[in-house]
């Protein structure tokens, strides 16, 4: 084996799982960085973008817990019509997927100079407006569930269960 793909990206030269003494070269390895690049920042950088988003995305659960109050034991569309499941859908996607989006929102805020909070904006309505168009599949499925369920309960059961059987054997090869 050459000696560039002995020691990979890791000071120190690793050179397999029986060296000895590989657990202290693990704990002295250092990335290998170009001159010139700041090294990683450990943790999230603390921006008012990220923090806004991550505001807005506690409101967002806040108002979701409020609204799933009334909807226990409703299957499909719960009684909405597209627009309504559309609007609680993005509200739903806003409370769980903001605070994934934040630490994105962090860099691109320090990327970039002018219009910082309306380019920051914009990048969230865009991120929110594609949840929002995801929004619309998901109603005509949940409706075609709440049919096969009040027509076919029994069908109903064989279906869901399959479906999370389908959905845990993806995960579980990928």
């Amino acid at each position: 084996m050459c000696s560039r793909h002995r020691e990979g990206p890791w000071h120190g030269g690793l050179t397999g799982p029986a060296s000895p003494g590989l657990g202290e070269r693990l704990a002295r390895a250092r990335p290998r960085r170009a001159a010139g690049l700041a090294g990683p920042r450990l943790g999230l950088a603390a921006t008012r973008e990220a923090a806004f988003l991550l505001i807005l995305a506690a409101g967002a659960w806040v108002a979701t817990i409020a609204l799933a109050r009334g909807m226990a034991g409703m299957a499909g569309t719960m009684g909405l019509g597209l627009l309504a499941f559309v609007l609680v859908w993005t509200l739903m996607m806003a409370a769980m997927m903001l605070p994934s989006v934040a630490p994105t929102a962090a860099l691109y805020a320090r990327t970039i100079q002018s219009n910082r909070a309306v380019r920051i904006a914009g990048m969230t309505a865009g991120y929110l407006a594609v949840w929002a168009l995801a929004g619309v599949p998901a109603f005509g499925l949940a409706w075609l569930a709440g049919r096969l369920t009040g027509m076919h309960p029994a069908a109903a059961h064989v279906m869901a269960v399959a479906v999370f059987a389908a959905c845990g054997l993806c995960q579980l090869t990928r």
